[in-house]
């Protein structure tokens, strides 16, 4: 067996070696594993204070195979090396235990885990005591490198001494030197003594005066002081003097603020209520389409009114300053409100008396629908009575009942378009004198 220098593994481990199975001693033993000829594995096992503690093993792809069938295990001869490699981390940090039971020639390597009940081995290796010459030539290396390191370590002794003595013919100089600056530093410190009891007894004088100076100074500042002091107090009074003031300004805000939400709420009222006449009128659209015009014209004033009231509330928001300016600010917007209020009762009213007046227009319609199939009924029964000759008489006569019925349809269509520009002539607030005219035969306009 050869000391081979492939090494996968080679590093110290703390683990129990029993002797016969009786003594139960812990060993610093050195496992190295390498990779020999035709990719065997070979695993030693050394002590390096005792050399007689010395076994090693070659597992090849032959042996491994009589291992696993003894043994029953799971992985191939490739994955050995890196198994053992796992097991042995696993032993430095305390996942899993290693111990050794040795005898006079052999030796076996035990990978085991403890559990409640008992140890579960995982692997076994046997292992032999290694060749003797195989020792001698590993004592003679170990011997070798001993004395190569010995020889550095002279070397490096004797340049440590040389070093030191360079240090020591330093030292001695730097002593002499150190004396002579002894001696110049005791001088320097004298003149220096002088110097300063020179300069303390000017300073004494100096710092006296200015002493004197400023206790003058710190009378004129007292008396500065408390004049601050007064003003700050008149500043203090009339500091709580503008807290209180606005503190009442903002209970008067807050009252303003309730106030004009009270506004808005009103305006929310009465915009609920135009929405409702949004859809009254959208049920007079539906019967009369000429009406969309007119609704439209009352949807844009009412428009304009609500940036009306929204521009009555910035110029009550932005004049919160003052009451005076307030209480002016809100007259107005009252004022505004109640015009606004008195236009939509006028336009309650004036939507009231148009669906009145449509609604006598349909009826008016309905008769004359109802005249005009009572007249078709009595032609019918005229034409089963009468001849041929008296049946274009009565052609005549019906021609003549439909331009009457297309006269008064003309006639419902000029009161509907009346109408309508009554309604926006309304809904504008400026009903003409010829509007109302208009309403009226020719021979009463005149009165007017």
């Amino acid at each position: 067996m050869s000391y081979d220098t492939n090494v996968v593994y080679d590093q110290c481990h703390s683990i129990s070696v029993s002797f016969n199975g009786l003594n139960v001693i812990n060993k610093n033993v050195q496992i190295r594993m390498s990779r020999g000829f035709l990719n065997n594995l070979t695993i030693k096992l050394s002590e390096m204070d005792n050399y007689s503690f010395n076994y090693s093993c070659t597992i090849d792809p032959g042996s491994f195979q009589r291992m696993r069938a003894e043994q029953f295990l799971e992985i191939n001869f490739d994955e050995l090396q890196s198994q053992m490699i796992d097991l042995l981390h696993e032993i430095q940090n305390e996942q899993m235990f290693l111990k050794l039971e040795a005898e006079s020639n052999k030796c076996r390597m035990v990978f085991y885990e403890k559990s409640r009940l008992k140890s579960l081995i995982f692997l076994v290796i046997d292992l032999s005591l290694t060749d003797q010459r195989e020792i001698i030539e590993e004592m003679t290396k170990s011997i070798a490198t001993l004395k190569e390191e010995n020889r550095n370590c002279n070397y490096r002794l004797s340049a440590i001494r040389n070093q030191l003595q360079e240090k020591e013919t330093l030292l001695g100089a730097t002593v002499s030197t150190s004396k002579i600056f002894e001696n110049r530093v005791k001088k320097d410190m004298q003149m220096l003594e002088n110097v300063f009891c020179t300069t303390l007894h000017k300073l004494e004088r100096t710092i006296g005066e200015k002493l004197n100076r400023l206790s003058l100074k710190q009378v004129k500042l007292l008396g500065d002081v408390e004049s601050v002091k007064n003003d700050n107090r008149l500043k203090c009074e009339s500091s709580v003097r503008l807290v209180n003031s606005l503190h009442s300004l903002r209970l008067e805000n807050e009252r303003h603020l309730k106030m004009v939400d009270e506004l808005k709420l009103e305006v929310n009222h009465l915009n609920i209520l135009r929405r409702n006449c949004e859809d009254k009128c959208a049920t007079l659209q539906r019967s009369l389409e000429s009406k969309n015009h007119d609704m439209q014209d009352c949807k844009g004033q009412i428009s304009e009114l609500k940036k009306d009231l929204q521009d009555a509330t910035m110029i009550i928001a932005q004049k919160s300053k003052t009451h005076d300016e307030i209480a002016k600010d809100l007259v107005q917007a009252n004022s505004m409100l109640v015009n606004f209020n008195n236009q939509c009762d006028t336009l309650s009213k004036e939507l009231d008396e148009s669906r009145e007046v449509i609604q006598l227009k349909d009826r008016s319609i309905k008769e004359i629908n109802i005249k005009a199939h009572r007249m078709q009924e009595e032609f019918d029964v005229y034409r089963t009575k009468y001849n041929v000759e008296e049946f274009a008489k009565l052609q005549q006569e019906l021609c003549l009942a439909k331009q009457k019925v297309n006269d008064l349809e003309k006639h419902n269509k000029e009161t509907i378009k009346l109408n309508g520009l009554l309604t926006r002539k309304l809904s504008s607030g400026d009903v003409s004198q010829p509007a109302r005219n208009a309403w009226l035969p020719p021979s009463q306009r005149s009165n007017y």
